[in-house]
């Protein structure tokens, strides 16, 4: 009776599977419409890191769709075979003028033949320049005149994706071709490179609540190996500032530290501390966005302040640097925050939003939250920290910063050491500062905390960044 009833289940599946999974693919293929997770052709581009998806990546994913399980997993059009390496990454580009383009040789591209035979000036020189992209051709450029990719029949889920889809699909294109220039390096990257400050584009209220799972991609565990039971806990945190350092408080490298732990290594890409792996999240379509899952790197040195004291409770040049074992490289999930180009505490108006972000401890010993939180904190007057903390014979520096002092809404929400961050118009992130101490419980209404002015320090971090 149970052999039977298996067989006719089979035969159905078989019938069904038969009758009504053929599909054809964005670009043409024949293939099975099946649950999206069977399908090794898809698993295989979701599995990228975002930053390495073309634009031709980006369409076959959006379009391939066939319809929906019953159990909410979107299912695809899987293609028979896998799509030929030369189809899945295309010669994608975008020119200076901001145009889509295709690199290819510069003899082939007509719209700039032309330039090749007028005298030269240095103004066609450097476009031409501007123009290079990477290609097996020495001489190529990004040349403007991008044809729709997938033949008008294969359009199944639209006839007008193209159109409808062409901002976002200049922006994807926009971003990678600005981040696969991002070479890993020892030394920061310039701001206006396009290679930090920059995080994924599901943002969210931020107010003392979990981030999305890409933001701030440069946020740091400092681990520690305790004294007492050998065992390696999470501690302060820290900002990925280059692949091969983070930038961090003294505090937490050097002086009472040291009697209960030791800094050994450093936790990168992570999101849910409880989780040992890849960390996943329901995205907006019904799918799963997932980490890498953490990167554990051992500490190769460790450079604190030469001024710092741990004596000293003013916490004056509250900074250090971590050298990593070896560099990292950059992801969706690991990635760099820029440097400040300008001092907050000279520049900024009362009131001007700063984040911070971090699991939800104030130093090593004290409970942390599994997921990584955010919170906005409003910039203050070095001023008003220094009536606030005067009480306590504390006397505030141009080294250092303040911020906050609305109730429920506090730095102490996030790692002590971690970054204090200040987002531009172009929704860049700089290193504003670093968190250092504040008032004891936090989240106080008119209390704000204090905060190590990196600004102030960068001079000192580039004089011991080594290659």
């Amino acid at each position: 009776m149970k052999l039977a009833l298996i067989s006719t289940l089979i035969i159905g599946i078989y019938t069904h599977v038969s009758s009504t999974s053929r599909c054809t693919t964005p670009d043409g293929f024949t293939g099975v419409c099946v649950q999206s997770h069977l399908c090794e052709a898809i698993n295989e581009l979701r599995s990228r890191p975002q930053w390495l998806l073309t634009l031709y990546d980006y369409l076959l994913l959006k379009y391939s769709k066939c319809g929906v399980h019953v159990s909410y997993r979107d299912k695809v059009c899987c293609p028979r075979y896998h799509w030929p390496a030369s189809r899945i990454n295309p010669t994608l580009c975008v020119t200076p003028d901001s145009e889509l383009g295709t690199c290819t040789s510069l003899h082939a591209c007509s719209s700039i033949k032309s330039i090749l035979y007028t005298p030269l000036t240095l103004d066609n020189l450097k476009y031409v320049e501007e123009l290079r992209c990477g290609s097996s051709d020495q001489y190529s450029v990004c040349c403007s005149g991008v044809q729709p990719l997938f033949p008008k029949d294969a359009q199944t889920q639209s006839n007008s994706f193209w159109e409808d889809d062409q901002q976002r699909i200049y922006e994807n294109v926009a971003v990678n071709t600005m981040v696969k220039e991002c070479t890993p390096s020892s030394l920061p990257p310039d701001p206006e490179s396009g290679c930090c400050g920059i995080h994924g584009d599901e943002e969210r209220i931020i107010g003392g609540t979990e981030t999305a799972i890409d933001q701030y991609p440069w946020l740091a565990l400092v681990e520690y190996k305790m004294k007492e039971t050998n065992s390696i806990e999470p501690g302060c945190g820290g900002a990925l500032i280059s692949s091969l350092y983070v930038l961090t408080a003294g505090h937490c490298t050097t002086g009472s530290i040291l009697d209960l732990a030791t800094p050994v290594s450093v936790r990168l890409g992570e999101y849910d501390v409880s989780n040992p792996g890849p960390d996943c999240v329901e995205t907006a379509g019904g799918g799963e966005d997932c980490t890498d899952g953490p990167l554990v790197v051992p500490i190769d040195g460790i450079i604190p302040h030469e001024q710092y004291d741990n004596r000293d409770q003013n916490r004056y040049h509250d900074i250090a640097l971590i050298r990593l074992s070896h560099m990292v490289p950059y992801s969706d999930f690991i990635r760099p925050i820029c440097l400040p180009t300008f001092n907050l505490g000279v520049k900024a108006s009362d009131g001007v939003r700063l984040y911070a972000s971090g699991w939800g401890m104030t130093d090593y010993r004290h409970q942390i939250s599994d997921i990584k939180h955010a919170v906005d904190v409003p910039y203050r007057p070095l001023s008003v920290c220094q009536s606030t903390y005067s009480e306590n014979n504390l006397t505030m520096w141009q080294g250092q910063l303040c911020a906050g002092g609305e109730e429920g809404k506090d730095a102490c929400k996030g790692d002590s050491g971690g970054p204090l961050m200040y987002k531009d118009e172009r929704d860049l992130h700089t290193v504003a500062a670093l968190i250092s101490y504040g008032a004891r419980p936090c989240g106080q209404r008119d209390v704000p905390s204090v905060y190590t002015n990196v600004y102030v320090y960068l001079q000192w971090i580039r004089d011991h960044i080594k290659p």
